[in-house]
């Protein structure tokens, strides 16, 4: 299908698809920036005890590539995982598509509405930009 004939839903399903096979890997200079590697998402997360692997950005004679090395012995039909961080269950099924139960470091997020005086808000508004600027601000 072409760009032309993307349609709301096919867009949702490819975002979905990006988001819950994407890894955070650094480039050359540090910066860190959403990839899609080809099996490595066959690679399932560890919540609760301690990964059987670890990956990383190698250099070689070849480029850079995502290396996957298993840090202790595996019982035979014993999966490989790692670790997708400290992530609570929200973010794993926000951006993974999956829950962990039991998950050591899950969050409970609340949200609390406080008033404001109105000789506050233009304070409040003054803010807006400089918080925009924040990395990771929506």
């Amino acid at each position: 299908r072409g760009l032309e004939q993307l349609d709301g839903r096919s867009f949702r399903w490819a975002k979905a698809i990006f988001t819950s096979r994407q890894v955070q890997l650094e480039d050359e200079g540090g910066v860190a920036a959403a990839r899609v590697v080809p099996g490595f998402d066959m690679l399932n997360h560890e919540a609760g005890g301690v990964p059987s692997g670890e990956f990383g950005v190698e250099a070689g004679d070849r480029g850079r590539s995502v290396c996957v090395r298993i840090a202790r012995p595996l019982a035979a039909g014993e999966e490989a995982r790692i670790s997708y961080g400290s992530l609570g269950n929200g973010s794993l099924l926000l951006f993974h598509g999956f829950v962990a139960p039991p998950n050591p470091c899950d969050t409970v997020e609340l949200v609390l509405t406080v008033p404001c005086l109105p000789g506050r808000t233009p304070l409040l508004h003054a803010l807006e930009p400089l918080a925009a600027s924040l990395d990771g601000f929506p």
